[in-house]
């Protein structure tokens, strides 16, 4: 699959008892929330938000590969 910008965003305030995180396109054709595991806090590298080239695997799990400037949306 082609690669396609993401924006991840992590949660600042949540009622959950774990840091979530939310990981979507521009169209938000690309949509996924869930709690954020140590690769994505890893990735993050303390930012609350940043943007990634990605794909998808064969199973459709979303691949974060490097950090891309903010695309401006």
């Amino acid at each position: 699959m082609r690669p396609f910008i993401v924006k991840v965003q992590l949660s600042l305030h949540t009622s959950e008892t774990k840091q979530q995180v939310l990981v979507y396109n521009e169209d938000k054709s690309v949509f996924w929330q869930d709690v954020a595991g140590e690769a994505i806090l890893g990735a993050m590298s303390g930012k609350a938000k940043a943007f990634f080239k990605a794909t998808r695997n064969q199973q459709g799990v979303i691949e974060l590969h490097q950090e891309v400037s903010d695309p401006g949306w």
